[in-house]
């Protein structure tokens, strides 16, 4: 398997990433996530921290997403259905959704390391 451009090219086709599967969609739906989470959960060095993980966490999940896409349609014989449909479409729901679920995860690690706030009693 090698890639070009935005293309995957398998043995015995190409597979052709749109724009709307880049992974795109996914970073600009979880920073207002992340920023809200932020500015809600955790104080200002934090908030920083928590908007910035929101790049590795959207390409992390689109590459698992386009990994896995890659190897079914290798396998599958029925390769239209992996690559567009129902299925395709499943495939981005649960990536946004392990992207959101990650998100969580990350703003829980950092509100756990950040010293607890002392009351002026």
């Amino acid at each position: 398997v090698m890639h070009e451009g935005n293309v995957v090219v398998l043995p015995q086709e190409r597979l052709f990433v749109a724009e709307a599967c880049s992974g795109i969609n996914s970073l600009l739906a979880l920073l207002p996530a992340a920023i809200l989470l932020g500015y809600f959960r955790q104080r200002r060095g934090a908030r920083i921290a928590l908007v910035a993980a929101v790049v590795p966490i959207a390409l992390f999940w689109n590459l698992v997403r386009l990994l896995g896409t890659t190897l079914a349609a290798l396998e599958l014989p029925n390769q239209p259905a992996v690559t567009g449909g129902p299925l395709h479409e499943l495939a981005g729901l649960l990536t946004f959704a392990l992207g959101c679920l990650s998100l969580i995860g990350v703003d829980a690690w950092v509100q756990r390391r950040q010293p607890a706030i002392r009351s002026a009693s």
